[in-house]
């Protein structure tokens, strides 16, 4: 009976991949109350839980301290620049997007992990082209679910719920 149960459970994740892949949703896990970003290529829909840095603060703090950051989740960065990012106390490896004012993504580059917390903050390399919007995810995100430069991403709800605009407990106990 353990068979059977373990062959069903594989044949119901064979058909739900093969549904992905000729087109349909890749959902979120849902996260209470959490913006959410919607990328679209083929036919396929994946939806990011982020956070949102939206104030100097939360911009500083970013994903720092945290030693895991869900599959499903990530940070959306509102503000423009042209520099690349730096991490300081960045205990996860990061893929990072660069998003033009429209939300197409400009660039996909990778960050490493500082070596443990305190450690010298580490420069990572400049984005092909000024960004008004980053999102970090997971290292390896972006590429497991197809997002490529030149896609686009719908930014405009999650931008618009912003933030509560205080720093997570770890930055304001910790420090930057």
């Amino acid at each position: 009976m353990f068979r059977v149960r373990i062959v069903g459970m594989l044949l119901v994740v064979v058909l739900a991949g093969t549904m992905m892949r000729a087109g349909g949703v890749r959902e979120a896990a849902a996260v209470e109350d959490t913006p959410v970003v919607r990328f679209e290529r083929d036919g396929i829909v994946t939806l990011l839980n982020v956070e949102v840095a939206d104030t100097p603060e939360l911009t500083i703090c970013g994903l720092m301290h945290r030693p895991f950051l869900p599959d499903d989740q990530g940070m959306l960065f509102v503000y423009e620049s042209r520099y690349g990012f730096w991490n300081r106390n960045t205990l996860i490896p990061l893929s990072v997007a660069y998003l033009d004012a429209d939300g197409k993504i400009v660039d996909i580059l990778d960050m490493e992990a500082t070596a443990y917390a305190g450690a010298p903050g580490v420069v990572q390399p400049d984005p092909r082209a000024p960004y008004s919007y980053v999102i970090e995810v997971n290292r390896g995100w972006f590429a497991r679910h197809g997002i490529a430069i030149g896609d686009v991403a719908e930014l405009n709800s999650a931008v618009a719920r912003g933030s509560a605009g205080q720093p997570p407990p770890l930055c304001r106990d910790l420090g930057t």
